[in-house]
């Protein structure tokens, strides 16, 4: 079901100068960029359903990020750039998330949990590490073993294992 909700943003004015930016990301058209004044406080996959039905992949990478640290930037009709997320479908696969993906290439850029609504959780595959000015950290988990698809192999790689949400 397509909802329109709107997502906590950082403010746009002033929107953040090139010293405070500490990357940049955004969908595979550029229909919808971001930047970030921090890098992400963690980095895990996820083995949920959902994140399988939407990445086509067996888990989906997510980098966590406050969502006062995210400015998003949407092109409008004409092409011009604008501070918002207008430019980002939104999704509620169940009672507990929002998911927001590009409405014109349908690549998917970030979770939005009701129990973290001070974080949003961005695919990790959507930062330019170009952009970075800094080191991303190390991944940390694997979440949602419980809805791992049957076929996928999961090597030992010395992550966190939970079967639901990390506690």
């Amino acid at each position: 079901m397509l909802l329109s909700i709107k997502f906590v943003m950082a403010s746009c004015n002033p929107p953040p100068n090139d010293t405070e930016i500490v990357l940049r990301g955004g969908c595979r058209c550029g229909n919808i960029t971001y930047t970030s004044c921090t890098l992400p406080v963690d980095i895990g996959n996820c083995h949920c359903r959902a994140c399988q039905q939407i990445s086509g992949s067996p888990f989906l990478t997510l980098a966590d990020f406050p969502t006062s640290s995210i400015q998003w930037i949407s092109v409008d009709t004409k092409g011009r750039p604008m501070c918002g997320d207008s430019a980002m479908a939104k999704y509620s696969s169940n009672s507990f998330a929002e998911r927001g993906f590009c409405a014109k290439c349908g690549s998917t850029m970030m979770i939005w949990y009701k129990c973290d609504p001070a974080r949003y959780h961005i695919a990790a595959a959507s930062i330019d590490e170009e952009s970075l000015k800094g080191e991303l950290p190390r991944m940390r988990n694997h979440i949602f073993l419980k809805d791992k698809a049957h076929w996928e192999v999961l090597g030992e790689d010395g992550l966190d294992r939970h079967e639901g949400f990390s506690e």
